[in-house]
């Protein structure tokens, strides 16, 4: 998924985009915020380059912040690490591996962790309560709980650029994303243990 993208799907949820500081390059995060708590999704590739896996940023109104990595890796890169020491008294971050790792959700991955957070979830209970030991039925929950925000926001996308050749935010923005819908979703699937402690759908 690209940034263009994401940014007009978190910026649709009026609990999540108060909260919004943008879609980045690990090399144009923000040196402040305007306040917290605070969200943000950012690439591991700098600007120069195209882009190879999205992460998240969580920053609570107290200064504690998450890094979120859907392969439940620490922060690597310099740029995300001196983010989280300049603008976190404390931080932590993801330790469960979520995605496979030929797959390409990690877009959607840090647009559900958000959206839960933004609602009042923990990452424990996001982690925990939802997903399961096993990367490709995790990466299925994704899909399935997004597809039909996707199509939505793609096929506008597309229907813009056979108009003009440029995709125009406010196509994006009337896509039929909703975030509720997908948070009661996950509530259902976990109230009536349709995500078993094995993993089995």
């Amino acid at each position: 998924m690209d940034g263009f993208t994401l940014d007009a799907l978190m910026r649709r949820d009026k609990h999540v985009a108060p909260l919004f500081e943008g879609v980045f390059a690990a090399d144009t995060l923000p040196r402040r915020l305007h306040k917290c708590p605070a969200l943000l999704i950012c690439n591991t590739d700098p600007l120069s380059k195209p882009g190879t896996h999205w992460l998240a940023f969580f920053i609570d109104k107290h200064g504690v912040g998450e890094y979120w990595d859907s392969y439940g890796m620490p922060p690597i890169v310099s740029h995300h690490k001196n983010f989280l020491k300049r603008l976190c008294k404390k931080w932590t971050y993801n330790h469960t591996s979520l995605q496979a790792i030929d797959s390409k959700v990690c877009g959607e991955y840090c647009l559900l962790y958000l959206i839960h957070r933004a609602h009042g979830y923990t990452l424990h209970s996001f982690v925990h309560k939802l997903f399961t030991s096993y990367p490709l039925k995790n990466d299925e929950i994704v899909r399935t709980l997004f597809k039909p925000c996707l199509l939505g926001a793609h096929g506008n996308a597309v229907k813009c650029q056979e108009r003009d050749s440029n995709p125009r935010i406010a196509d994006l923005m009337s896509a039929a994303l909703d975030h509720s819908a997908i948070l009661t979703s996950l509530d259902t699937q976990c109230t009536e243990g349709l995500l078993s402690q094995d993993g089995d759908l």
